[in-house]
């Protein structure tokens, strides 16, 4: 038997996670072109950030589905707040 509650999380999260893409991706057009485009960030773009630093880091919690790219020197705060490393 599946457990309607945790079925409802997860419907929830994925809605967030959906969400969230759609609001960074605005703008990118719809369906496939905008499928290339992600992926062609993460094989071009993101490999050359990532080299100089950059970090990726994944939300949780209510921020599930999030991703957020941070630059060299800056780590993830309370609430999403980025904060500079002294």
């Amino acid at each position: 038997a599946t457990d309607p509650i945790a079925v409802g999380d997860k419907e929830k999260r994925l809605k967030r996670r959906k969400s969230l893409e759609a609001s960074v991706t605005l703008g990118l057009g719809h369906g496939k072109k905008k499928q290339r485009l992600v992926e062609a960030f993460y094989s071009a773009v993101w490999p050359v950030l990532n080299d100089a630093g950059w970090a990726l880091v994944k939300g949780e919690g209510g921020e599930a589905g999030a991703t957020y790219f941070l630059p060299p020197g800056v780590t993830m705060g309370n609430r999403g707040e980025n904060k500079d490393k002294e």
